[in-house]
């Protein structure tokens, strides 16, 4: 019937939610739902670096349709897509990281002792974890008492409100 293929991706979503009727590829569910599971094959495909992805999809693309099989696009906008928010440009995201810096409220408050024992009061973690050449989720799993010690920093005792 067709041939649905995939670069890469997770093998064990697709076919679970097809056989459920709950694909999130509107035709590819009607194809399931029309002709069965089994009327379907994956075709695995040798590793493709990034830089050459976008070039080893198009060529997986022309020889489908060359070939005559019905080719299900997920680039064409579904009519009845799902909710799954939306996504801010570049601009936007760096607006609002600007209007949130210095802001009492914008940040979280965390308190962590410094390898030789000087208490720091951090508002926005990852810029002084820059400054102290720090991971920031390394020191957020510390700070909220998931990991004991990172680089000699550790939790301080009654860590400040948030």
């Amino acid at each position: 019937m067709g041939v649905p293929y995939m670069i890469s991706g997770v093998y064990g979503v697709l076919p679970g939610a097809a056989r459920n009727g709950h694909h999130w590829n509107d035709d590819f569910q009607r194809l399931v739902n029309q002709h069965g599971w089994n009327s379907f094959v994956y075709l695995t495909f040798e590793p493709v670096s990034f830089e050459k992805l976008g070039e080893a999809e198009q060529k997986l693309y022309d020889d489908a349709v060359n070939a005559g099989l019905p080719v299900l696009n997920k680039r064409r906008p579904s009519d009845n897509a799902h909710s799954i928010g939306y996504t801010l440009s570049e601009e936007t995201k760096r607006l609002q990281s600007h209007a949130k810096k210095g802001k009492r409220y914008a940040a979280k408050r965390w308190a962590l002792l410094s390898p030789d024992g000087a208490l720091h009061e951090i508002i926005g973690l990852k810029e002084f974890c820059r400054k102290h050449g720090l991971e920031a989720s390394c020191v957020s799993r510390v700070a909220r008492g998931l990991r004991p010690v990172h680089k000699g920093w550790r939790k301080a005792a009654g860590d400040p409100k948030r």
